[in-house]
């Protein structure tokens, strides 16, 4: 692509990638998915589509790697692995964090670490993480919560956690 068109690619990054990320905001704010009596926040299918279509970058890049035979390919290859982790990342993060909870524990699972079944009476104060968007929620003995932005059913999370730490429960 010549110089004078590199603007429609910039006006196209400008516009798709605010979309995109209103777009995942609007699906995070989904209510919980409730069963067996057990609220899960889990990612949108949209979350999970992009993270399978941003697999096709590392993908398309590794494929010219190899048939345009650069001399140094060493900078190419270096953004194929960067793309590919961070893909990596994004694809263990949306299909495999869950965060469970009723009234009387937290449940979570993550490909990070092993499963929990967490009191609430062992939590903590939440914070807040600009940089990595997302909350922390502390807990007496087993780690921290993460609690990302992107995630469809927080606002019933946080409602409970409110209740929680008031020690009532719904009517």
């Amino acid at each position: 692509m010549d110089k004078d068109h590199r603007w429609i690619v910039n006006s196209l990054i400008f516009i798709l990638v605010p979309a995109a990320l209103a777009m995942f905001v609007r699906a995070a704010d989904k209510p919980a998915r409730v069963s067996e009596g057990v609220q899960w926040l889990e990612y949108s299918v949209a979350m999970k589509v992009f993270s399978v279509v941003s697999g096709v970058i590392p993908a398309l890049a590794a494929f010219s790697l190899v048939f345009s035979k650069p001399e140094d390919p060493s900078g190419a290859l270096s953004c194929v692995v960067l793309f590919g982790i961070l893909t990596m990342v994004a694809l263990l993060e949306s299909f495999l964090v869950r965060i469970g909870f009723d009234e009387e524990y937290i449940y979570t699972r993550s490909a990070w670490r092993k499963s929990r079944k967490i009191p609430w009476l062992e939590t903590g104060m939440p914070s807040r993480s600009n940089l990595f968007q997302w909350w922390c929620l502390p807990t007496k003995h087993q780690g921290v919560i993460r609690i990302s932005d992107f995630i469809a059913g927080k606002g019933d999370f946080f409602a409970m956690l409110v209740r929680q730490s008031r020690g009532s429960t719904p009517d």
